[in-house]
């Protein structure tokens, strides 16, 4: 999960985090669910968290030169897509923040935002091995505490 989903999209971004903390594909009827509902219904003031303070002082941005974003881009090129931060050019993007614009290769109709994918698969996952997953963490527990 992105920041950026958390902050554009919150219902849906808590819903699918407590769905995953809580092993589960569905939340209806449970308490995080009606807090979930009631934050959304009051709006964005409801779900901020702190208010920036405005600074004169030294931004990230001010040590990025054109040549040292270009080679980011380049390194990184896979996992921009992969994350949804790229778009390909003369394409529009669909995410809330691109950071690089690349030429359309072959496969990339797949990998754009395929994060999303991703976590829906490990999120099915977690809930068909569930109980396997819960006795694991329970013997591994319990396999730190006699070290100690």
């Amino acid at each position: 999960m992105r920041f950026e989903d958390i902050t554009t999209k919150h219902q849906s971004s808590l819903e699918e985090m407590f769905r995953f903390l809580l092993n589960t594909d569905n939340l209806d009827g449970t308490f995080i669910k009606r807090r979930i509902d009631e934050v959304a219904a009051r709006g964005k003031e409801a779900s901020t968290l702190y208010k920036p303070r405005s600074t004169t002082g030294v931004k990230s941005s001010d040590y990025d030169n054109e040549e040292h974003v270009a080679r980011i881009n380049e390194r990184f090129e896979h996992f921009n897509k992969f994350f949804g931060y790229a778009k390909l050019k003369g394409q529009e993007s669909t995410e809330a923040k691109t950071y690089a614009e690349y030429e359309a290769k072959e496969g990339d109709d797949q990998l754009l935002g395929q994060f999303r994918q991703s976590n829906k698969e490990h999120l099915q996952w977690a809930f068909e091995k569930g109980e396997e997953i819960d006795n694991l963490q329970v013997s591994c527990w319990e396999e730190m505490l006699k070290i100690g």
